[in-house]
């Protein structure tokens, strides 16, 4: 299954994709997911809307302060990893909130947002902004956490000032433990690496 996308990929350093720890392409329902604390959540599969027959990740209703987390810690040893993942923005539904990506270290007590749909400049330590524009992007962000973790995601509520949920859709999510070049030095911002198209299969 053939799904074009734009590549973002936001390396700080010369780095290469080492183990997966973590991989969920939402063909198989929500079983490596849950709702905060272990509570209920919002997320849903659904139909990627530009891809026939491919699911993706979606949600039934806005939230704060994450909506699924993975249900397992992901382990986390010294060193960066590379959290990647496709997003799929739906353009002019609203301008108050969407798509938000982070990790939690207690399931929502401590949290780390990383990248969102809006132009926050580095409120709530976030570093890379999200895409709306109606086509699939994917991400690669290198993050260096404190420990093991959870990944979270919402579709941001803004607090009251987003009535529209749906509009953010997430697939691909992926894991892997970064391995730096020889001499290469991982910083704690990050930068733009490479941006491109490619034709990718699922």
């Amino acid at each position: 299954m053939l799904k074009k996308i734009v590549i973002i990929a936001l390396l700080v350093a010369p780095v290469a994709f080492g183990n997966v720890t973590f991989s969920d392409n939402f063909e198989n329902g929500l079983s490596q997911w849950t709702g905060k604390n272990g509570g209920a959540h919002t997320g849903q599969i659904v139909n990627d809307p530009l891809v026939s027959g491919n699911h993706v990740l979606n949600f039934g209703s806005n939230a704060a302060g994450g909506d699924v987390f993975t249900s397992e810690l992901i382990s986390h040893e010294k060193g960066p990893i590379i959290l990647s993942f496709d997003y799929l923005g739906i353009p002019g539904l609203d301008s108050n909130g969407g798509g938000f990506v982070g990790i939690s270290y207690t399931d929502g007590s401590s949290n780390m947002w990383i990248a969102s749909d809006l132009p926050y400049n580095g409120s709530f330590g976030l570093t890379e902004p999200l895409a709306d524009d109606g086509i699939w992007h994917h991400y690669s962000i290198v993050i260096d956490p404190a420990q093991d973790f959870r990944i979270m995601i919402e579709d941001f509520n803004n607090y009251g000032k987003d009535p529209i949920a749906g509009n953010a859709y997430f697939d691909n999510i992926t894991v892997t433990n970064a391995v730096p070049a020889p001499g290469a030095l991982i910083l704690s911002s990050l930068g733009t690496g490479l941006v491109g198209w490619l034709r990718r299969r699922k």
